[in-house]
């Protein structure tokens, strides 16, 4: 961990850059071929039926001495694309997330120690966002994914923050995932002016150079938020 690999303006270090990127890669491939990814589920049936139908299947084995009742890392071949898709999800209310991110990427022998502090464990759907009626009432399952840190923080501050809270009456069993949270998942470090936005969105608009509808809802996203982004020529 003693080089750096800079990409853009944001940072990452050594065998630790391969983390975001296998796992965002997974993801860009599903949406290049027109599937989708949950971001959060309100019950584990509801998970487990989902899954299912996507042709994954829980892979206990990899998480080790971890609870199934926390986390549960499911494995298989996407049936819309074919695939190969792992998918890592956690119960809202656990707080030792971070532990199922360490233990996946030892197994999948993408590290061999602990993640470094430039890389957050990140519930992709803001858990801020939930209203205390959904714990109540559901037991809702959160996509957890690897990203910078200085994407996850950014964004946390700038985007999150600010989004409407979900509520149980109005929130679907499954919540797919949106263009913003595609963002932060694509994104190598959170823009803080227009310069560094522009800087960004060029990167992102040659990695989704081969589904340019999803990068133009990814920008129409980032437009509505900094209406000070006037987009790229």
């Amino acid at each position: 961990m003693n080089k750096k690999t800079i990409d853009g303006f944001g940072k990452l270090r050594g065998e630790q850059s391969r983390v975001p990127v296998f796992s965002s890669i997974d993801i860009q491939y599903i949406y290049e071929e027109g599937g989708k990814i949950p971001a959060m589920f309100l019950t584990h049936e509801s998970m487990s039926s989902t899954m299912e139908e996507m042709g994954l299947n829980p892979s206990s084995k990899k998480l080790g001495r971890l609870s199934p009742h926390n986390a549960v890392l499911y494995e298989g071949f996407y049936k819309q694309t074919k695939h190969w898709l792992s998918l890592l999800f956690v119960r809202a209310r656990w707080s030792s997330y971070r532990q199922a991110i360490i233990i996946k990427n030892q197994s999948n022998r993408f590290i061999t120690d602990k993640l470094c502090s430039h890389i957050h464990a990140d519930h992709v759907l803001f858990r801020g966002s939930l209203k205390k009626e959904i714990y109540n009432t559901c037991d809702p399952w959160m996509l957890l994914v690897e990203v910078p840190a200085e994407a996850n923080s950014g964004f946390g501050r700038l985007i999150e923050r600010h989004l409407p809270s979900l509520q149980s009456a109005t929130t679907e069993p499954v919540t797919w995932l949106t263009p913003l949270q595609l963002f932060k998942i694509f994104c190598i470090d959170m823009p803080a002016n227009n310069k560094e936005m522009h800087i960004i969105m060029n990167y992102l608009r040659k990695r989704l150079s081969y589904d340019v509808k999803l990068y133009n809802e990814i920008e129409s996203s980032i437009k509505a938020l900094f209406p000070d982004y006037d987009g790229l020529k």
